[in-house]
């Protein structure tokens, strides 16, 4: 029995995973997320107009921000001649981005088309950051191999940072956030393997990896020194000059970084955020030094905790790894325990000390994507430390924080992917609701022409399969006590669930007007225009039915057209009045 339950979770954790990662493609072009589309737009310009200037990229595919002016460049767009414009953005992401687009317009050219922004989009989102995901989650699992012991432990832990946490979120963004977080982290697992082989070659290529992550995401350059640091401490007497070595893996990255910053901001230690386009941005930023100020509580509180963007909210599993740097030490693991604090602590206070306006629409503190996997592998360290003392954490904390982890972190994401900064508490005021109503955003069943529920079902059902088998735990102990088991975990799990919906919430007139405009411009609509328009025939046809009218209405409000919902629903108040008085009054 318990090998046929360990399987069964081992491979319902790999399908959870797979489908997370490849069934859903939340994305909203009416939206023109500036974050992602700025690194598409100079994708873009690099195949088609061969210049990193996006000028004549936004004359073809229409405004953009995020975005940096040169006014001392020249360039040709929208008007014969202009200042150049480029993405402000870290170039880590689009570099990578070139070879994969152009594969794609040279396959489009075979039938004599090219690839619309949103098929670019899932092209760039597929190759350069899912996949690259899903192999690091393979690899992320061998290496916990060393540090976890137990196989239910290693898969509910691999299974919650794939799905659980923003490196989830932001594997379906073409951005830069989690492949920072990924080579950031894979650094760390390089220094760690020429630690154990004395491998010059994977010392190298963990100084490329930390390189890289800088050039990609503007913050890991925080990273850099700690684990060139780390690697020459860690690897004195195993690999000859090792800091040398660390340090020639970062010259093909720096080298990158420098010259894009030379051609299009005068500088090789220049970025876009000194050239700012978006007045409101500039502003933002101008605070202390590109919106870095002096660490405050509150900012630490708020994207620490908070209901709108907090870490520990969204991902409360990710709690256990901050016991779990305790329980590194304890063990013995303190090199590897000196650098996750390192990391992790770094990070909290450039959290800290950053404009909260800065990060605009995102699901939890997104510039801090890069600690989700160090605070993992302290979670990793705490279950082992656990493991064999005592049944209560594992159900009484690890599952129940597991499964509210992927319940908020995944569902937002397939649903929505980005909080509008007007809901305080956007799980319970924003998500909820959305899923109610039928509205989930675009997948392979959207893609096939399903809508609502049952086109996100195929890619919902693995989920929560794998969420089921991680509360029945590991298959020690007789069938009676894990099922009690389970059902404490379950029940700690919903009780959390309820609590953490009355946190921050209150009424206001700007959120329903935000719910409702989003609402109208949702992508795929969750109702057909068929079956608008069957509702639509079948009320004008039967004007004294009640029930036709409201279900017109009903389908009225689900695409957001809430004031043509309420007149249909007063005719059909109407109507049943007419029809039969004593209905009406009931």
């Amino acid at each position: 029995m318990t090998g046929r339950l360990g399987r069964a979770t081992g491979w319902a954790t790999k399908a959870a995973i797979v489908g997370g990662y490849l069934y859903f493609f939340p994305y909203f072009g009416h939206l023109r997320n500036p974050n992602e589309n700025v690194r598409v737009y100079m994708v873009l310009s690099i195949v088609d107009h061969h210049t990193f200037a996006l000028n004549q990229t936004i004359s073809e595919e229409g405004y953009v921000d995020d975005r940096a002016t040169n006014r001392s460049h020249v360039c040709s767009g929208r008007q014969r001649v202009e200042p150049c414009t480029y993405s402000s953005k870290a170039p880590g992401t689009s570099y990578l981005g070139v070879p994969v687009y152009l594969a794609l317009r040279t396959a489009y050219a075979v039938f004599g088309t090219t690839p619309d922004l949103a098929a670019g989009t899932y092209f760039l989102r597929l190759f350069c950051i899912i996949l690259p995901s899903l192999l690091f989650v393979w690899a992320f699992f061998q290496f916990l191999c060393r540090y976890l012991q137990g196989d239910f432990e290693r898969w509910l832990i691999v299974g919650t940072f794939a799905l659980g946490t923003m490196s989830y979120t932001y594997a379906h963004e073409f951005v830069g956030h989690q492949l920072a977080a990924i080579l950031a982290f894979g650094s760390f697992v390089l220094v760690e393997r020429a630690h154990r082989e004395g491998d010059r070659w994977a010392t190298l290529a963990a100084g490329f990896a930390a390189g890289y992550a800088a050039i990609t995401e503007y913050p890991a350059i925080l990273i850099v020194p700690i684990v060139a640091a780390y690697a020459a401490a860690r690897l004195r007497g195993r690999v000859p000059a090792p800091l040398a070595v660390f340090g020639a893996g970062l010259v093909v990255p720096a080298t990158l970084g420098m010259l894009y910053h030379q051609v299009c901001f005068d500088s090789p230690l220049r970025t876009g955020y000194s050239m700012l386009a978006n007045p409101a941005y500039a502003r933002f930023h101008s605070v202390g030094v590109f919106g870095i100020a002096t660490p405050t509580l509150s900012a630490a509180s708020y994207s620490l905790l908070s209901p709108a963007r907090g870490l520990f909210f969204f991902a409360p599993f990710l709690l256990i790894g901050l016991v779990g740097l305790v329980m590194l030490w304890r063990d013995g693991r303190r090199a590897e325990c000196t650098l996750t604090t390192a990391v992790v602590s770094v990070c909290v206070v450039y959290q800290s000390a950053v404009n909260p306006d800065i990060g605009g629409w995102s699901i939890g503190p997104r510039y801090i994507v890069l600690i989700t996997p160090f605070l993992t592998f302290g979670a990793a360290a705490c279950l082992e430390h656990f493991r064999r003392r005592s049944f209560w954490y594992l159900y009484g904390a690890a599952i129940p924080l597991c499964m509210l982890s992927v319940a908020f972190t995944f569902l937002s994401t397939v649903v929505f992917h980005t909080f509008p900064p007007q809901f305080t508490n956007p799980f319970y005021e924003w998500i909820l609701p959305l899923m109610r109503m039928g509205y989930f955003n675009n997948s392979l069943g959207t893609w096939i022409g399903l809508r609502g529920l049952w086109s996100a079902l195929p890619g919902l059902l693995p989920v929560a399969v794998m969420m089921l088998l991680f509360c029945l735990g590991p298959a020690a102990a007789d069938r009676p006590q894990r099922l009690a088991r389970a059902a404490a975990a379950a029940l700690i799990a919903s009780i959390l669930l309820t609590a953490l919906s009355h946190l921050q919430r209150f009424d206001s007139a700007e959120k329903d007007a935000e719910f409702s405009r989003l609402a109208r411009l949702w992508e795929p609509q969750p109702v057909t225009g068929e079956a608008l328009t069957a509702a639509r025939r079948r009320a004008d046809d039967l004007p004294t039915d009640p029930d036709a009218e409201a279900d017109f209405a009903w389908l009225l409000a689900r695409t957001g057209q809430w004031q043509l919902a309420l007149d249909r629903y007063a005719r059909a108040a109407g109507a049943l009045n007419q029809s039969d008085p004593r209905r009406s009054d009931r």
